[in-house]
């Protein structure tokens, strides 16, 4: 709700994505609790839904956890986060042989086992670069794209400077790719001069980059998403839409205790 024009720019750039074969990266930024993740997410889901393109998903928190950034992506995207770590090894290697990138197993597998200590059987070889790393997962994306275009959610990305460096790798030397890296920015967890913050200041001169700014909602689109939800008279309404100063999170919790409660 509220967010039309906003979703149409991001179709858009999916759009040219696919068409004319070549990465973009758009970055939807603006403060806490404006709907940036809801956005992006939609956009997401809705571009599987129709077959246009497939999510790889990459998280950031403060302080990062292991499922978070490139090692999260690729616990994800072979789905064996919850596995036991010599196995999420072998999954991992039936997965690549299956898209014929069984050479790929050292450099992937390092993200998550860089000693070579979960395999018996196999001996990886040191990763000694982040360049290094970060070609073995653009060679992984060819590969994906090959089969379907491909949506790289990038969320908290203030919280994600190893993760920026890839997208940077990604877009000078793979631009060719149908990827579009959808990246969610909170302004206010941005600190100055930070090293995402310095990244994200060279990006923005790169010609595949973009920005999507998010704004507080109107007061006629926060009593739509109240009104979506709930029966209120126009007073409460009113009152409900000048409170929470166009934040679709306060409204969204707001609404949650209500129905919880009974009010």
């Amino acid at each position: 709700i509220g967010r039309v024009e906003q979703r149409n720019k991001l179709w858009q750039h999916l759009r040219e994505t696919i068409l004319e074969n070549r990465a973009q990266m758009v970055v939807v930024r603006g403060a806490s609790g404006l709907g940036k993740s809801s956005l992006v997410d939609w956009v997401a889901c809705r571009a599987h839904e129709v077959g246009a393109a497939l999510p790889i998903r990459m998280t950031h928190q403060s302080p990062n956890g292991p499922s978070c950034g490139l090692r999260g992506t690729v616990e994800r995207s072979f789905r064996c986060g919850d596995l036991d770590p010599d196995l999420q090894v072998d999954h991992i290697l039936n997965q690549l042989e299956g898209l014929n990138v069984g050479e790929l197993s050292d450099p992937i597998c390092s993200f998550l086992d860089p000693q070579g200590s979960l395999h018996s059987s196999v001996t990886f070889g040191p990763i000694h670069t982040a360049d290094e790393r970060y070609e073995a997962l653009c060679l992984l994306f060819r590969r994906l794209t090959e089969i379907r275009p491909r949506i790289l959610v990038v969320d908290d990305v203030q919280w994600g400077a190893d993760s920026l460096q890839f997208i940077e790798h990604l877009l000078s030397r793979w631009g060719h790719l149908p990827i579009l890296i959808l990246v969610t920015l909170q302004e206010e967890a941005l600190r100055l001069g930070s090293t995402s913050g310095r990244l994200l200041t060279r990006l923005a001169a790169h010609p595949a980059v973009n920005t999507v700014p998010i704004a507080p909602l109107s007061n006629d689109a926060q009593r739509e998403l109240l009104s979506s939800r709930l029966v209120l008279d126009s007073t409460v309404l009113k009152q409900l839409s000048e409170a929470s100063q166009g934040n679709p999170l306060f409204t969204h919790e707001l609404m949650q205790n209500w129905i919880r409660t009974g009010v």
